[in-house]
């Protein structure tokens, strides 16, 4: 297929103008999202280290509430006679170590209960917050709960406090995290464990606040077995798990997703751009190792958004590049297409001046074959006259000698037939004589 010169001018142009701007689209597309990644992961980290600052800085106050009520003198100077069954003010240490709990809980606002253990580990005060009907009994034995054993087993310091992991209550009805302190007189004697029952619906919320995350941007708490500590912003798990509540999730459902297992198995910080979450979405996150509680069990705080969404600018700047580059191949094309027609003419006419001469050129040479071929041809048939023409004349002569031989004979013929014709009228003679006596004889014969 031949192609003009024109349209090899526009496909030059085409490919100046086009290569640049297709590399410079690209490299500006993939920088650009390469950046809004970065910018996007390091909001997420800030959030999440912003948030677990928060979260460790919220149970140190809990487990600093629990120190500070057990070196209140009403603890120090109740808790004695509170604890020790068949003294005469029991009933009245008991009563002002649990006027003191109600007005921690209304004030703090953070708890839902607090009980005070004797040394045997049995409540002999206990005060619930207001609309709280989970409470724990007075003479309830909880010497087998860890933050009895493990303040028992640090009896002798004075400042020791214990923060427990989530866990479901023994009966299974509700959460509990619990921060608890071992109790001294004011002489230094071990008299019991103050326990205060945290509501964690402070960190619950937030992990629901996700200010400058979009629409779906979360955080939330996994624990060291990979089970929810918080809860999920999403119903994912009422509508295809078929939990009656979001709520239901927590210590139930488990989430194994690569950011958190890394971040377990590491048991360090860390970030990935992108990675499927618990509801098989693409997510870029943040994930903070967390050693908070005094079990020695880590948590893992999560800070996600849709890849979707945190990369929806460089996305629609992306596509309206593409649009803009195909908008400018076109304008290349016209203004090439102007360009080529005004300033290929001449060369446009030379080429088919050059055409037109090839083609006389090819034409020429056609005749000059022909031709030749032609000459043969007359060459041939020339030879062939000359050998018609002189069998022609031999046969002339043959024709002319016969001819000649002819007339001699002719001749011969001639004079012949005057002697036949002389002698003829001698016969004729005869016969008139003969006649003439047969005519005599007929008479005599009469």
């Amino acid at each position: 297929m031949k192609i003009g010169v024109r349209t090899k001018l526009v496909i030059y142009f085409l490919v100046i103008s086009i290569i640049p701007l297709t590399v410079v689209t690209v490299f500006s597309t993939i920088s650009l999202q390469n950046s809004y990644t970065d910018d996007r992961l390091e909001q997420l980290e800030a959030t999440g280290i912003n948030k677990a600052s928060l979260i460790e800085t919220w149970f140190f106050e809990r487990k600093g509430d629990a120190d500070f009520l057990s070196r209140t003198p009403t603890i120090e100077d109740q808790g004695l006679a509170a604890g020790t069954y068949g003294d005469p003010n029991r009933d009245h240490a008991r009563e002002e170590i649990e006027i003191l709990m109600g007005e921690m809980i209304e004030i703090y606002g953070t708890y839902n209960e607090m009980y005070f253990l004797n040394t045997s580990g049995i409540i002999v005060a206990q005060k619930s917050a207001s609309g709280w009907t989970k409470g724990h009994s007075l003479g309830s034995d909880q010497s087998s709960k860890d933050y009895f054993t493990m303040c028992d087993a640090q009896s002798t310091d004075v400042g020791f406090t214990y923060l427990s992991d989530f866990r479901m209550s023994s009966n299974g009805e509700y959460i509990q995290i619990t921060a608890s302190s071992v109790v001294h007189t004011h002489e230094g004697a071990y008299i019991g464990v103050l326990v205060f029952y945290i509501d964690s619906t402070f960190i619950d919320e937030l992990m629901h606040v996700t200010e400058g995350l979009g629409t779906s941007g979360e955080t939330y708490l996994i624990n060291q077995e990979l089970e929810w500590l918080t809860t999920s912003k999403f119903d994912y798990y009422t509508e295809e798990k078929d939990y009656a509540t979001i709520e239901d999730t927590i210590l139930t459902e488990t989430i194994s997703t690569k950011g958190i297992v890394e971040c377990l198995a590491a048991q360090a910080d860390l970030k990935k751009a992108s990675n499927p979450d618990y509801r098989g979405i693409a997510v870029m996150g943040s994930y903070h190792y967390l050693k908070v509680s005094d079990d020695g069990r880590a948590w893992v705080l999560i800070a996600e958004i849709d890849v979707s969404e945190a990369l929806t600018v460089p996305t629609n700047l992306m596509w309206v590049s593409i649009v803009i580059m195909i908008i400018a191949v076109g304008i290349i094309v016209v203004f090439a297409f102007i360009i080529s027609q005004r300033f290929t003419k001449p060369f446009v006419q030379l080429d088919k001046v050059i055409g037109a001469s090839t083609e006389v050129s090819v034409n020429v040479s056609n005749i000059a074959t022909e031709l030749a071929a032609s000459s043969s041809e007359v060459n041939a048939a020339a030879e062939e006259i000359a050998s018609t023409t002189q069998e022609v004349a031999m046969n002339t002569q043959n024709q002319v000698n016969s001819l000649i031989e002819i007339n001699k004979m002719a001749n011969e013929i001639s004079a012949f037939s005057h002697e036949v014709m002389a002698s003829t009228k001698d016969i004729n003679k005869i016969m008139d004589l003969i006649t003439n006596i047969s005519d005599q004889t007929n008479l005599l014969a009469l």
